[in-house]
């Protein structure tokens, strides 16, 4: 269940920028990683990490609670994965 689940959040939306082509995986993962460095996710900040137009990331995400949520969502999906993995049978 959980795997699926992850598959799901992972599902690619691509979609061709003038930086080159990134998708919602892309989007998500350099959330987490800028908010693991201790920047503010901002579409501004995720914009430029990117090497895109901040307004590209409305194209993904209908707004900024949207893409927090599938953060934590990831976030929760995969620290119950790495549990589900190391527990014990």
């Amino acid at each position: 269940m959980t795997t699926a689940y992850l598959a799901h959040l992972q599902k690619p939306l691509a979609d061709i920028e003038s930086a080159g082509l990134y998708t919602r995986e892309r989007i998500i993962t350099t959330a987490i990683e800028l908010a693991s460095g201790g920047s503010v996710i901002t579409f501004r900040s995720l914009g430029s990490a990117l090497g895109a137009d901040p307004t590209a990331v409305y194209r993904h995400f209908r707004d900024k609670d949207e893409l927090i949520r599938t953060v934590v969502d990831r976030l929760i999906a995969e620290t119950i994965d790495r549990i589900d993995r190391t527990a014990p049978c």
